[in-house]
């Protein structure tokens, strides 16, 4: 199986953790080894090579423009990569800026990476904030209910937007707590259903 695939969805959704399982079970099958890109750690690294330190949360603080060209480098740089396996790149549809909401996938991005499903992993305003407050690895903007509603709303309307700019299915998966295994089981299955020879 080869392609690309993007899996997004707002800070706090659980990816990570989803992805985690996802490549357990893609270990264990007899597909071709996939391999997980974050699209913000490719766009530090690019920072990093030009002399900026910079944390993935204070990428999201700079100006429009700069943030705009550092999302296109870093499809470069994705689209770059050989497309032999399945390429399974970790992103989010709506980055949350002081202007507002900043498409994490604009048409430009999107044409460069050719992405052939895209999924999007939701779950409840509450878990999205409880989960935020336990993980101390981030610098986390302090949201409420009501905004982190709006961030889920709009995460749906650019998956539609993406879907319908490049002719790819959007699938979307509710990873509730305790359940990322089976979110990543239905992950894997929906790939196999897109990319499966």
């Amino acid at each position: 199986m080869k392609g690309l695939v993007l899996v997004t969805g707002m800070p706090g959704v659980g990816k990570t953790a989803v992805l985690n399982e996802f490549e357990k079970i893609a270990k264990k099958s007899n597909v071709n080894t996939s391999i997980i890109i974050n699209y913000g750690s490719i766009m530090n690294s690019i920072l990093k090579n030009n002399g900026k330190e910079l944390t993935r949360d204070e990428i999201r603080k700079q100006k429009m423009n700069s943030q705009k060209k550092i999302q296109l480098k870093a499809a470069d740089i994705i689209a770059k990569k050989g497309r032999t396996s399945m390429i399974i790149v970790d992103t989010h549809m709506a980055i949350n800026t002081k202007a507002g909401f900043l498409p994490g996938l604009p048409y430009d991005v999107l044409k460069k990476l050719d992405p052939c499903l895209l999924v999007l992993i939701e779950t409840a305003p509450k878990d999205i904030l409880k989960r935020r407050g336990l993980d101390n690895s981030r610098d986390r903007d302090s949201q409420s209910i009501q905004e982190i509603e709006l961030g889920l709303e709009w995460s749906r309307y650019l998956a539609s937007a993406c879907s319908t700019l490049i002719g790819i299915p959007v699938k979307i998966l509710k990873n509730e707590d305790g359940k990322q295994k089976e979110v990543a089981n239905d992950l894997f299955n929906s790939i196999v259903e897109q990319l499966g020879d």
